[in-house]
């Protein structure tokens, strides 16, 4: 990655966790997000970052070093706004609820936010009352943007009965 970024001949964004989440448990132990961290401040690139960790806030100090220089967002995928349904749907993260907090927290530390509004599963966590309950956190948190699609889902051959 310093390779990369010392022979970039302009300034970007540097964006992680779209394929991957760069916050999962191991992260704890091994802080490889956080050694990224460093560098791209380092070489004064921006930095963008799709997580459902509030293992994020362990690095709040360098993602508002880089917001002050260029640009820092940090963006959190928000499914559904039951705590049951969420442990269930997603059962290796932290809730909903902490999600909320963290948004919070970086709003509060300047840190602008998107939220993921996704997957949207018909019968599962497509009712009003989830989605107000979400937008309630998004509007709460003031949060800079809401990305919003997969309303519904594609079964594909053995996915009718995983599901």
């Amino acid at each position: 990655l310093e390779d990369a970024l010392r022979r970039k001949r302009s300034r970007c964004m540097i964006g992680t966790g779209s394929m991957c989440d760069p916050y999962l448990p191991f992260e704890k132990s091994e802080r490889l997000t956080r050694r990224c961290l460093e560098l791209i401040d380092q070489y004064g690139f921006g930095f963008s970052v799709i997580t459902k960790s509030d293992l994020v806030l362990r690095d709040l100090d360098l993602l508002k070093r880089i917001n002050e220089k260029t640009k820092c967002v940090v963006q959190m995928t928000l499914t559904t706004f039951d705590e049951d349904l969420c442990r269930i749907l997603e059962p290796n993260v932290c809730t909903t609820a902490r999600r909320a907090e963290v948004l919070n927290i970086l709003r509060d530390e300047g840190i602008p936010t998107v939220v993921w509004l996704c997957p949207i599963l018909p019968f599962i966590n497509d009712s009003e009352e989830n989605l107000r309950g979400i937008l309630s956190c998004c509007f709460e948190a003031r949060v800079k943007g809401i990305i919003c699609f997969g309303m519904g889902v594609t079964l594909r051959e053995g996915d009718r009965e995983y599901f």
